[in-house]
């Protein structure tokens, strides 16, 4: 068993109705880069969230999501 651990960066914008929606998630291999990784998406997006998550593909086994890091506007995020 190899765990390593992802992050996934997720922008988000305004939608119909000014509401909060999610766009298209990027995966990093490190912390630093999810958080320049979100930087950037702040430049077209009203917030960004990055999320870290231990996984062995192989094994098919991911661990519970933890939230590392928001920027600007993100609506409460539950897991």
């Amino acid at each position: 068993m190899s765990l390593t651990t992802s992050y996934l960066v997720t922008p988000i914008r305004r939608g119909r109705r000014n509401a909060l929606t999610p766009g298209e998630t990027r995966r990093a291999s490190t912390e630093a880069e999810a958080r320049r990784i979100a930087d950037g998406m702040m430049l077209r997006a009203v917030g960004a969230f990055v999320i870290a998550q231990d996984e062995d593909v192989q094994a098919q086994i991911y661990g519970e999501p933890r939230l590392v890091a928001t920027l600007g506007e993100v609506p409460e995020i539950t897991f």
